[in-house]
Parts: C-alpha cells; structure tokens; sequence
C-alpha cells in the first residue's frame, strides 16, 4: 500500500495482531519508522489511559499510536507531536527495533 502525504511519498506495510506488551493491534511501518498502533472503538474514550497503554506496550521497539472513533463518526489519530514529525522526517531519529 502507498500513500502520498503532502510530498512525502512513503511505503506503509500493515500487519494485525491481538495486542500487548510488542503485540499492538496494528503493526505498521511508515517508511523507516515502526508504528504500535492501539485500535479504540468506544463512545467515551479516556484519551491520556489509551496514550499511556500504547507506549507501554510499544515498549521502545516502536512509535504509539491510538486510532480511535465513535459510532458513525469518523476514525481519528492520536500521537504525540515529536513522534509525527519523526515520521515526516522532520524529527529526531526512529526508535530501535
């Protein structure tokens, strides 16, 4: 799959897992970055606790990332800001795998 964010062209490869600690529920790489990526599908989401789970299970192998929705409502991203320009290669290097 590829995707063109702005002019930064990228190749993102998804693998699904069941989730925890180095299993996150989506595994994903963004160029030379690794993404744990925790999957929320809740109406009242405790935003900061599902951060908090994302980095804990990501465990330093890879970036946290929640995405998270609302019945029909549209998926949404959280992650923290550091961590995005490091994907768009405006940021410090990628965590160690």
């Amino acid at each position: 799959m590829s995707y063109n964010i702005g002019d930064f062209d990228t190749a993102v490869q998804l693998l699904r897992y069941i989730g925890g600690i180095d299993n996150p529920d989506i595994s994903a790489r963004i160029g030379h970055v690794s993404v744990h990526v925790e999957c929320k599908r809740v109406e009242r989401l405790a935003l900061a606790a599902a951060l908090r789970q994302a980095h804990r299970d990501a465990n330093g192998h890879a970036l946290p990332v929640v995405v998270h929705r609302r019945s029909r409502e549209p998926w949404l991203v959280t992650m923290e800001l550091t961590d995005l320009l490091q994907i768009i290669g405006k940021g410090p290097p990628p965590c160690k795998e």
